[in-house]
């Protein structure tokens, strides 16, 4: 899982280019996870239209091809890569995106 602020790292990059690197690292076997919280919107929460408000980095992931989010409307997570597949209707339980947070081999960014 990776929560990240782009103005603290003091790149150049794009976030494109930064999750891409991620990506690499961890290779294709694991999933990377984002938080995509929306506690700032102030609007009805729909998974695939509210904007993540916890940066520009989390912003990005989310409009990325094969990017997958949680149905939770406080704690929402995007999953891309291994584990990534649509939200099945559950916030927490077999399916969530938590859940595979503590059941596979994970690593806080």
């Amino acid at each position: 899982m990776v929560h990240s602020s782009m103005k603290a790292m003091g790149t150049k990059r794009t976030p494109e280019e930064i999750i891409g690197d991620i990506e690499a690292v961890i290779g294709k076997e694991s999933t990377l996870l984002m938080p995509a919280l929306t506690y700032e919107n102030g609007t009805v929460f729909d998974s695939e239209k509210s904007e993540p408000c916890v940066g520009l980095m989390a912003k990005t992931f989310w409009r990325m091809p094969n990017v997958f989010r949680s149905i939770n409307p406080t704690y929402s997570v995007c999953a891309g890569q291994a584990c990534a597949y649509p939200h099945s209707g559950t916030r927490y339980g077999r399916h969530s995106r938590w859940r595979a947070f503590a059941v596979y081999a994970s690593a806080m960014l």
